[in-house]
């Protein structure tokens, strides 16, 4: 499978460290959003983001490390990915409702949808 990591969901072509907004090209990290079984999907779809190292698995903070930090960041994806493709798809395609997953642990749901609102109008602003 030929992968290509031009775009994705969250930050469009804006290369940069997703949590820092820091604009560097060298170091940063692929990490894909959905892992495991989910890996070549989350390439194929644009589920995966930048970020510098110390942000993807190198520290105690790193997405890697941190659940409740993934969960936010595959939340706000499957949002990106329901505003592209469809909620049916999502589930088809990934098998989990992210969404539904983060409602139940905190409540509600509004802090991602505005993150990803303004990280949508971002991107839209970049082109």
């Amino acid at each position: 499978m030929n992968h290509s990591y031009k775009e994705n969901l969250l930050q469009g072509q804006i290369k940069e460290c997703f949590f820092t907004r820091e604009p560097r090209e060298e170091n940063l990290c692929i990490h894909h959003v959905y892992r495991g079984a989910f890996r070549d999907k989350s390439t194929e779809y644009g589920c995966w983001i930048w970020l510098r190292p110390d942000w993807h698995n190198q520290t105690n903070y790193s997405i890697h490390n941190d659940r409740n930090l993934e969960l936010r960041i595959q939340a706000m994806c499957q949002m990106a990915f329901e505003d592209r493709y469809s909620h049916e798809e999502f589930m088809e395609v990934f098998k989990t409702d992210y969404i539904e997953k983060f409602r139940n642990r905190y409540g509600k749901t509004s802090s991602i949808y505005a993150e990803y609102r303004q990280r949508k109008l971002v991107m839209e602003n970049a082109n």
